[in-house]
């Protein structure tokens, strides 16, 4: 299963350092495992390394969350009954605005049967034991904006910049000043109003992106 979604959250959770934990549940083993992966390839990678730790499991179910600006989310039943193993770990990924993160769920069968309800309980469970024991950084949409502006207002741009919690990525001092800086995103239509406001100075901007940091 996955799904992508555009709109940017203003806050989301991301895994600095993993974890892994282990329970039973009538006779099966569920071992948990979750790291930080940036990409569908890392994933791919570490899932790859899981699965040669644990070659005898009877599943290796999983789920991740990546891409921030545009959160692309991907989960596996493997061989479970549908629904019941990938989804109720990315449902906790979900529940914590965790990004950047695969958990893995691996199983060994115990003998008895849990039916669906109670695999979608273990699976949940083992993720979020798993997700209690990592350290987590939040992360923060910055909208970035590049500005151009002659040596004499400087002065009101840096006010203007300071007002919007706005601050200097890069800098260039030449004829004029040209600034890239980093808004908080929930502030960044305040600041472009505010210098569209005093565009007549010969101030000129323009909006680059919004990303995670």
């Amino acid at each position: 299963m996955e799904r992508n979604k555009s709109p940017l959250e203003a806050r989301l959770n991301t895994v600095e350092s993993g974890s892994e934990i282990t329970f039973r549940v009538k006779g099966s083993k569920f071992i948990a495992i979750a790291k930080a992966v940036t990409d569908e390839n890392q994933a791919a990678a570490m899932l790859k390394q899981i699965r040669s730790r644990y070659p005898d499991a009877t599943h290796h179910c999983y789920a991740w969350r990546l891409h921030p600006e545009n959160i692309t989310e991907f989960a596996q039943d493997d061989g479970e009954p549908s629904g019941t193993a990938g989804v109720p770990i990315l449902n906790k990924l979900r529940s914590r605005n965790l990004i950047r993160t695969l958990v893995v769920v691996v199983r060994y069968y115990g003998g008895t049967k849990l039916g669906k309800g109670g695999l979608i309980k273990a699976y949940g469970e083992a993720a979020d034991q798993v997700l209690d024991e990592v350290t987590v950084r939040t992360l923060h949409a910055i909208t970035r904006l590049n500005i151009e502006y002659q040596y004499s207002e400087s002065g009101l741009v840096e006010q203007l910049l300071n007002s919007c919690e706005a601050g200097i990525i890069d800098s260039n001092y030449a004829e004029t000043v040209t600034l890239t800086v980093g808004c908080p995103a929930g502030l960044a239509t305040e600041l472009i109003g505010k210098l569209s406001g005093i565009a007549y100075l010969g101030i000129r901007f323009k909006e680059l992106d919004t990303r995670y940091q």
